[in-house]
């Protein structure tokens, strides 16, 4: 079956300015802008093809994911994540959580077991964050630099806090952490 949308001028609605407004060359914002919505079929179709349905808009990714080796979280010093990276080790594994910016809708924040640590750069959560919230992202990330507030000369203001990611597009559905799992309790 096709599902098929029909936006007129007389009807009232705005979209039917989609064809002067829209690249139809760009399928994720046409879809965007059309406000549509796609079925699980849909989706696994759209993956496909690059495309992710992210909050209520449609993203276009690349499966081929350029990271950089090493990634400087930002805003480590809010939220007493100061504190936070006091106690954290390089080697230690993080994972990263959709902070649902009403701004950025694709903004990852990243926590250990001890808690926030700061946010990935724009350019790294907009390269994963489609995959990672579709959920069809495999990664590993850990701690590979850091330099705590306390370790830093007096006028410094927040913790440099690098970290490796490695990851892989997976044809097949990944279990998203949403949070650390709690190995401080033995079974």
């Amino acid at each position: 079956m096709i599902h098929t949308e029909w936006f007129t001028i007389w009807g009232g609605q705005k979209k039917c300015e989609m064809f002067s407004e829209t690249n139809i060359d760009d399928i994720a914002s046409w879809l965007s802008y059309g406000g549509f919505k796609a079925t699980p079929e849909e989706e696994e179709t759209l993956l496909t093809l690059g495309i992710a349905q992210v909050s209520g808009q449609f993203i276009s990714f690349s499966k081929d994911l350029k990271i950089p080796d090493k990634v400087y979280l930002r805003e480590t010093s809010f939220a007493g994540r100061s504190q936070a990276i006091e106690r954290s080790a390089v080697g230690e594994e993080v994972f990263f959580v959709h902070a649902k910016d009403p701004y950025d809708a694709l903004r990852l924040e990243v926590i250990n077991k001890l808690g926030s640590l700061g946010y990935l750069p724009s350019e790294v959560s907009d390269e994963i964050a489609p995959l990672l919230l579709c959920g069809r992202l495999a990664y590993t990330a850990k701690i590979s630099e850091l330099t705590p507030v306390s370790k830093r000369n007096k006028h410094a203001k927040s913790s440099i806090v690098g970290i490796n990611i490695e990851t892989a597009c997976s044809s097949k559905p990944v279990e998203i952490k949403t949070a650390v799992p709690d190995t401080d309790h033995q079974s």
